[in-house]
């Protein structure tokens, strides 16, 4: 007789914990549908910019283009802007640039390491200096690639650009680049984009 009720016990304690599995059993992922979603959410939907300055300053982006969308590396990259530089801007030029990539949900500053990623630049025409070639769009339109740059208006249609590596890679990324001139805010650009 004790092992009968001992026995209706357990039973009646395992199908009371069943029913209550079923009532409580955690929602299911449906993970192809989840799979989905990540791909069409993976990069930023579209390139974006800002132009961050104040009303004092010196430079102000009025328009930039970047395509693709995504940018693809290496590759043909399109580029063209639309910008005004209110005094000439000698070779006292510094600046600051912050560069973060999306790591998961979040956006991870990605640090200063030989000259590339959140930096500061106290000469940033010695760089400029560095650069073998002005590309040919930047000739075609009359537009510096070295210091000095004179008080103007400059505008470059969309033009393409060969980038033959990939020195970046892929992903989601947002930077702000500030400009000065003998140590005064000059100017200052927030951009978002993807590269895949």
């Amino acid at each position: 007789m004790k092992l009968l009720l001992l026995s209706c016990l357990v039973g009646f304690c395992l199908a009371d914990n069943v029913l209550r599995y079923q009532l409580h059993r955690p929602a299911q992922v449906n993970l192809e549908r989840f799979r989905t979603w990540i791909m069409e959410h993976k990069n930023l939907k579209s390139f974006t910019w800002s132009d961050c300055g104040n009303s004092s300053s010196t430079l102000k982006v009025k328009n930039l283009i970047i395509g693709p969308d995504p940018v693809r590396l290496p590759g043909d990259l399109t580029i063209g802007f639309d910008l005004d530089i209110a005094e000439d801007f000698d070779d006292s030029l510094s600046g600051s640039v912050e560069i973060y990539k999306k790591v998961g949900a979040e956006y991870i500053k990605i640090p200063c390491i030989g000259n590339i990623g959140s930096c500061d630049y106290d000469d940033v025409c010695g760089l400029m200096e560095q650069i073998p070639q002005c590309p040919q769009p930047f000739i075609d339109n009359n537009i510096p690639c070295k210091c000095p740059f004179k008080k103007n208006s400059y505008k470059m249609p969309s033009s393409q650009i060969n980038v033959p590596e990939d020195p970046v890679p892929s992903g989601d990324y947002k930077a702000t680049v500030l400009l000065k001139h003998k140590q005064a805010f000059a100017g200052c650009l927030k951009v978002a984009l993807s590269i895949s």
